[in-house]
């Protein structure tokens, strides 16, 4: 157990500036408001592959912020086509996730279960908000009722998002995934990535635009 609290307090400290997430390079949101980027990096000795994505928002600052620090509720309105699955706090430092997800129009699909421990912290006048998988046996007999035996476990996965206000209102939201390569040619994910993620980030501004003041 002392690793977790260790992993905590050090993710804290940082703020979520995991060298992992600047491998790759903000993209800037283009004429659809959208940015992406994909590259590759190693976390704990593992190959990563990684998606970076950008929007340009007008939605409010601190309603966005509520809705990221709202993550054990967006099982409940993530369009089921992005594999949200579950989405449950297990602490206030800990989740269970489970997702199915498809890319290329459902030609390919990973169904993964994780347990994560989570952070977020003000760096200037950016918010961030950051997860990574940790050893989910410790918190087993507290999630049995949740955990399904015909899923795998996530291998390494860490996620992490960032709200920069703009000075006339709005926010540029970057955000990223990163997961442990397998046996999915690197290719293959990385146009799934492209193709499919950016769209994740409507629905979230979607969610946030329904609850703005």
């Amino acid at each position: 157990m002392l690793n977790f609290v260790l992993l905590l307090a050090s993710a804290r400290a940082a703020v979520c500036d995991h060298p992992l997430f600047s491998i790759i390079a903000a993209p800037p949101p283009t004429d659809d408001r959208h940015g992406v980027a994909t590259g590759s990096g190693t976390l704990d000795g593992k190959d990563m592959l990684g998606g970076r994505f950008s929007l340009d928002s007008a939605a409010p600052f601190e309603t966005w912020r509520a809705v990221l620090l709202q993550a054990d509720n967006q099982d409940e309105w993530v369009p089921k086509r992005f594999g949200y699955e579950i989405s449950d706090r297990i602490d206030r430092e800990h989740m269970y996730l489970r997702f199915d997800i498809g890319f290329l129009a459902n030609a390919v699909h990973v169904k993964r279960q994780l347990v994560v421990a989570v952070a977020d912290g003000v760096v200037g006048d950016r918010f961030r908000t950051c997860w990574r998988m940790i050893d989910p046996t410790p918190f087993l007999p507290r999630i049995a009722d949740k955990v399904s035996p015909d899923v795998a476990w996530e291998r390494a996965a860490t996620g992490w998002w960032e709200l920069t206000p703009k000075p006339g209102g709005g926010v540029i939201v970057n955000y990223q995934w990163w997961a442990e390569t397998s046996m999915v040619p690197s290719s293959l994910v990385k146009l799934g990535i492209r193709t499919t993620l950016p769209d994740l980030l409507d629905a979230f501004e979607e969610r946030v635009i329904a609850l703005a003041p």
